[in-house]
This record gives structure tokens, C-alpha cells and sequence, in this order.
């Protein structure tokens, strides 16, 4: 390999440093971290839910996510192992469909945020009170 192929591979590995990032959120009194994840593991869970349809579909693409997103519990790292997948995937799937969306949305707003950074998307401008309020009105629907 030359000098210039080695320049350019080190460059593309900072380029991936730089594009992972975690995030932490508490439910109750666990705190939670997340990770995006590669698009390696993105091709793998896309191939295990590609044949299903509907809210099956979306529910383990979900579980699948957060089984390869989520890094750490409180301080508890975890090893990143098959055996530790399917334990935290039986997990994720006993729980509650508010808290798998709940962190599901943790993830995608890291996802954003990320995307943001990168310059791939632009910040959504937030809502002064004036536009809730006329929001809310617009959004009033007559039921006949």
C-alpha cells in the first residue's frame, strides 16, 4: 500500500469516529445510553425483519435497534456478544411497547442530531407559543 493509500483509509476511520455518538436518557431510575449503529448492523437487522409486514415489521425493527444501540445500563457497559444480543433482544421484547418506542425516539433523535452536525439535515426550527396556538386551532377537526 502507498503512503496516500494510508493517508486516505486514516482519514475515512476519523471520518467514522467523528459520526458516532451516544445519547443517555432515565426511565424510572435507569439510565440508559445509546449508540448509533453501523451501517453493517443496520443491513443485518433489515435482513432479519425484511420479510415481515406491518406493525410486526416495525416493532422488531425497533427491538432489533435498540439490541445493537444500546451500550450501557447505569455505569454497565456491555461486551457488544451474540449470547448478550439474545439476552438483551428476550429482554426488549417483555417490555412495554411505550418504553421500546420511547427509546426508539431517544435513538432517532441521536440519529438526527448526528445528521444535523454533519451538515445532512437542517435543525427544525422551534415553535414560539404564537405558532402552538395557531397550530392548535388549525388542527381542530369538525366530526359530522
Amino acid at each position: 500500500m502507498t503512503t496516500t493509500t494510508n493517508a486516505a483509509l486514516d482519514l475515512m476511520k476519523k471520518l467514522g469516529e467523528k459520526t458516532f455518538k451516544e445519547k443517555s436518557t432515565m426511565i424510572s431510575d435507569v439510565k440508559i445510553t445509546l449508540r448509533n449503529i453501523s451501517s453493517k448492523y443496520e443491513s443485518e437487522i433489515y435482513e432479519a425483519v425484511g420479510d415481515m409486514k406491518g406493525t410486526a415489521f416495525f416493532n422488531l425493527l425497533k427491538v432489533k435497534t435498540l439490541v445493537k444501540s444500546i451500550v450501557m445500563i447505569n455505569d454497565e457497559k456491555f461486551e457488544n456478544s451474540e449470547e448478550e444480543d439474545l439476552k438483551k433482544e428476550e429482554i426488549l421484547k417483555s417490555l412495554p411497547s411505550t418504553v421500546i418506542d420511547e427509546l426508539y425516539k431517544v435513538y432517532s433523535d441521536l440519529c438526527n442530531e448526528i445528521d444535523i452536525e454533519l451538515g445532512f439535515a437542517k435543525p427544525e426550527p422551534e415553535a414560539s407559543e404564537d405558532d402552538t396556538e395557531e397550530t392548535e386551532e388549525n388542527n381542530t377537526e369538525t366530526v359530522m
